[in-house]
């Protein structure tokens, strides 16, 4: 036993300061970490990682230095990874509990603010985020492919913070053709 304590200790260089890994040391605990980081994330919940919401993303760069301080040699190895395994069960936890409560999603998440609505520019929200008509314009031309606001019913800021948006439907114009001899009257709509 004492052998492999011995072993793990020159491969990852435990016992070691920060200024006494060596190369190879350092190689050795960034393919682990990366090996044990991947697998904490499927164990546990890597939803954070798409950076869904402010609290996601948060624990996304807690994880990140977490496990970059066992890389280096910041932090001891094996308490380094402790703490991951508890971030990602904190936050795990905290997302259950948010998906079992109205009001603790709320506090984690944020909702959804109305910036169009029924193609009324909501201005008091427009100016509390900071968005002004250039970032709305650019964004309604990436996400939604539109070229004009007054062609939007509604628009959100996202929880994400991505803005979406909502197209007014478009009216469908009807022509009636009245045809010679007999012969019904065809309706045409047109969208």
């Amino acid at each position: 036993m004492s052998d492999l304590i011995h072993f793990i200790d020159q491969i990852l260089g435990v016992s070691e300061g920060i200024r006494s890994l060596s190369l190879m040391q350092v190689a050795i605990r960034a393919v682990l970490i990366y090996i044990l980081g991947y697998a904490i994330l499927r164990i546990g919940d890597n939803r954070f990682v798409g950076r869904s919401t402010p609290f996601d993303i948060v624990l996304g760069f807690i994880f990140g230095t977490t496990l970059s301080r066992a890389i280096n040699g910041a932090a001891p190895f094996f308490d380094t990874m402790g703490a991951a395994i508890v971030l990602v069960g904190l936050h795990w936890f905290f997302i259950t509990l948010a998906y079992h409560s109205d009001r603790i999603n709320l506090l984690l998440n944020g909702r959804a603010i109305p910036l169009i609505k029924k193609g009324v520019r909501q201005e008091n929200n427009l100016r509390r985020k900071r968005i002004d008509t250039r970032l709305l314009e650019e964004n309604m031309r990436i996400e939604a492919r539109l070229e004009d606001l007054e062609n939007v019913r509604d628009a959100y800021l996202e929880r994400s913070g991505m803005i979406s948006f909502i197209p007014k439907s478009k009216q469908a114009t009807v022509i009636d053709v009245k045809v010679e001899d007999g012969v019904q009257t065809v309706r045409i709509q047109v969208s």
